[in-house]
């Protein structure tokens, strides 16, 4: 019974985790020693709008463009305020 629970458990937590992940507007990324948090752009209306109209972006902030699969994309930013690095 024990075991049941616990299975319930990981398998309940595993799946809260990727719907925050794929349904959250932020999360947070460690590349080596620097954590980075980041706007999921996730939605194609995200996607093309991207960073557009913001007036910066802080120090250890950024914006990850989740595709489904992998392809060749063209990255435009209109109205952009600021420099950025892609």
């Amino acid at each position: 019974m024990k075991k049941k629970i616990a299975i319930a458990i990981i398998i309940f937590s595993i799946i809260f985790l990727f719907y925050d992940f794929l349904n959250g507007e932020k999360t947070a990324l460690k590349i080596k020693e620097t954590n980075i948090s980041v706007d999921l752009a996730l939605a194609k209306e995200d996607q093309i709008k991207g960073l557009s109209g913001r007036k910066s972006l802080s120090s250890g902030t950024g914006m990850l463009f989740v595709y489904n699969q992998p392809r060749q994309v063209s990255i435009w930013m209109k109205d952009m305020n600021f420099p950025i690095d892609i």
